[in-house]
């Protein structure tokens, strides 16, 4: 796939020592589950790089925005080959499962082949017409043409991108139609901005700087220093796509190193020979051996050893240095970034880390929250208290600690609560702290609280809010909890119209004893007011000291 600087390089070798191809993955005939609706995830885009070399195992699909399987050969007669253990069914559809996109790669390596088929119209039209095809039968979600080289033919170029483009959008409503571009425009024979303005974007190849064909090692994507890096292919090659639709790039880097016996141990020493190229996770692990340098000319890391006869350097990126690239994408308001190629990490999760840090935590806010749980009484009567709690998940990436972080009263903010209990809450605004503490991204944490319930009955509605004292209230505004607070019962009042008047008195002659109910019956327990076992005249002489005109609220009192 890479090329750089009109030399095609040798990194379709690199991953073959230590990945099994893909087996058929299912037929084609086999169902495929269509692209499903996602939550989270990047808050940019991830376009990665799937050769068929490489396996799925390490992939986390949760981190990944475009998934593009790698490569469709097209013909310059406008017939399509199939990778390597075509169709992946399997990973078309853990894929779309997932909510990730996915891409089909059509390559085409020989400039010679590229300008037949993309200048004749017969073979124009049919290289359309299979890759709908294509595209159609596997519910691909989008097709990304890389045919390196093709700069020579810039007008005719365009032109092929731009009939592309307009005929898979009308076949094929949401399909994403991108091209693979160069990181430098050697002797200004792309027209870059055209090239934007034909599709849907551009998957900025930003490697090879250095390789196979450099007289001197060097790495492979500098991001600063030399006449031409990383910054240099943002803000100049791609000055005009930069400054007027940064949102049709994607910074494209390298999964790789590359590895040279050297004259010297300087770095940047004269190439005796190029032994190859090596994916990340070999670099990473021989640089823990041989000792990780890093070059601040290029702002990537080198490391180098000396076998008894020469001296050899790898260049590679790791962690570090594709930090920093992604944060120029960021800062130049790209629409993300991608990597060649996905699979060259071999289970190790540093650069998965890093997707995390970069693209999913950094998005997040400072301080979120959802809620997960909560409870409180929906009856309570006047006076009395209860326990209530509500539990909320940390959705922002700053750590809560206790002190800070407080459950507060909402609607209005910091309102009096009506039922503020003295001796437990922190304020009348604030009913306490977190029940544990600390509480990083994505933990759970109870505020627990009581209760005690106003005077008045009615029904109350309490809401609340979480915020960092002196910064800022966060999380969802409609946490609330509806209490029903019931009067004190009235001693005598048996309907339960909060007076005592003749209607009451009617029910109490009822439970008076040698009446025809018997002693016991739970329906007379409104006539007990002095808390014997019958119902005689001290009860009555209690009942009638309580008694009010009708509609007159009796006293709760009135028995004591």
């Amino acid at each position: 796939m890479r090329r750089c600087g009109g030399v095609v390089s040798t990194l379709t070798l690199l991953c073959l020592v230590a990945y099994a191809p893909f087996g058929s993955a299912g037929s084609a005939s086999a169902q495929i589950i269509p692209l499903q609706p996602r939550t989270g995830g990047p808050c940019a885009t991830v376009f990665g790089y799937l050769p068929y070399w490489n396996r799925t195992a390490t992939l986390r699909y949760d981190l990944l925005t475009h998934v593009a399987l790698f490569s469709f050969g097209a013909k310059g007669d406008g017939t399509i080959t199939n990778p390597s253990g075509w169709p992946w069914t399997s990973v078309i559809n853990t894929a779309h499962t997932n909510g990730v996109k996915v891409i089909l790669v059509a390559t085409q390596f020989d400039p010679d082949t590229t300008l037949t088929l993309i200048t004749t119209p017969a073979c124009k039209d049919a290289f359309f017409a299979n890759i709908k095809t294509k595209i159609a039968t596997y519910q691909a979600d989008g097709l990304n043409i890389d045919f390196e080289g093709s700069g020579t033919y810039r007008s005719y170029i365009n032109g092929f991108m731009a009939e592309l483009t307009a005929y898979l959008h009308a076949e094929i409503p949401g399909c994403e139609v991108t091209f693979a571009g160069p990181a430098v425009n050697w002797s200004g024979s792309w027209d870059l901005a055209g090239l934007a303005a034909s599709c849907d974007g551009i998957f900025i190849m930003g490697y090879d700087f250095y390789g196979s064909w450099s007289s001197t090692s060097g790495p492979s994507s500098p991001l600063t220093g030399g006449s031409y890096n990383i910054t240099n292919t943002v803000y100049t090659q791609y000055q005009a796509v930069t400054q007027n639709n940064p949102e049709k790039l994607i910074l494209g880097v390298p999964y790789y190193g590359n590895h040279w016996l050297t004259s010297t141990e300087n770095p940047r020493s004269s190439a005796i020979d190029h032994v190859g190229s090596l994916t990340f996770a070999t670099a990473q692990a021989q640089s823990q051996t041989h000792g990780l340098l890093w070059d601040s000319v290029s702002q990537t890391p080198w490391y180098r050893y000396h076998d008894g006869t020469n001296w050899h350097q790898v260049w590679f990126d790791n962690a570090d240095s594709l930090r920093l690239k992604y944060q120029l994408a960021k800062d130049a308001g790209l629409q993300g970034v991608g990597m060649w190629c996905l699979g060259n990490d071999a289970g190790r999760t540093e650069l998965w880390d890093l997707l995390q840090e970069q693209f999913v935590d950094a998005c997040l806010p400072p301080l979120d929250a959802i809620v997960v749980g909560q409870d409180c009484p929906a009856t309570m009567m006047a006076g009395t208290t209860a326990t209530a709690w509500i539990e909320f998940q940390n959705t922002g990436h700053e750590t809560w600690q206790q002190g800070e972080v407080r459950l507060g009263t909402w609607n209005p903010q910091d309102r009096t609560s009506n039922f503020y209990t003295s001796g437990d809450w922190l304020s009348p605004q604030r009913p306490g702290e977190m029940d544990t503490s600390p509480c990083p991204l994505d933990s759970t944490v109870r505020f627990t609280f009581e209760l005690t319930a106003p005077a008045t009955a009615g029904v109350y509605t309490e809401a609340w809010r979480l915020v960092k004292e002196a910064a800022a209230w966060f999380g969802p505004n409609d946490v609330q909890f509806q209490i029903t607070v019931t009067p004190i019962p009235v001693p005598g009042d048996s309907d339960g119209d909060g007076d005592v008047d003749q209607s009451d008195f009617g029910r109490f002659q009822i439970c008076l004893s040698g009446s025809s109910v018997m002693q016991g019956d739970p329906s007379c327990d409104h006539a007990h007011f002095d808390g014997d076992s019958d119902v005689d005249q001290d009860d009555l002489a209690l009942f009638q000291g309580c008694m009010t005109a009708p509609g007159i609220a009796g006293d709760p009192d009135c028995a004591s």
